[in-house]
């Protein structure tokens, strides 16, 4: 019976791992796929009016297109939000875990073939992952405003 607990506590772990792996990459996907959008769109958001005669007319502030953008910013926060969130459960559901194995392992009596480390690597694992999304959210924010901010500057 101990076994099966042994290997299914295991398996869990071994599971909530891919699972942080594969929210980290799909929410870096997605907000990549979101940037994108956000940037072109700021871009965009001030152009010019041509006439037939050849030349620029005024510069024409497109409200469409600055909405877009900051409905796309809105949405790399709301993802990479929910993504860090999940990261956070999943990071004390991999420690409830890793405590279960330990208190298993001492009834046994095997608990000096439980190296803690290899415990605490998971722990440090998912503060990477946050890390890294909370970097990649930050700048992908930034970026577009930034552009934004330029194109409205360039025109005045």
């Amino acid at each position: 019976m101990k076994d099966r607990v042994h290997e299914q506590l295991g398996i869990e772990l071994k599971q909530a791992s891919r699972t942080d792996v594969t929210v980290a990459i799909i929410a870096i996907v997605v907000t990549f796929i979101f940037f994108g959008m956000a940037s072109g769109f700021a871009a965009s958001t001030v152009g010019y009016d041509y006439s037939l005669m050849g030349g620029p007319n005024a510069a024409k502030f497109d409200p469409y297109s600055t909405a877009v953008m900051f409905i796309s910013i809105a949405a790399i926060i709301l993802i990479n939000f929910f993504a860090i969130r999940s990261l956070v459960i999943n990071k004390r559901r991999k420690a409830g875990i890793a405590e279960n194995l330990v208190k298993l392992s001492q009834e046994e009596g095997a608990v000096q073939y439980y190296d803690a480390d290899v415990f605490k690597a998971h722990g440090a694992r998912g503060n990477v992952l946050m890390a890294i999304l909370a970097t990649i959210a930050t700048a992908a924010v930034f970026v577009p405003i930034v552009i934004f901010i330029r194109q409205i500057i360039e025109e005045l």
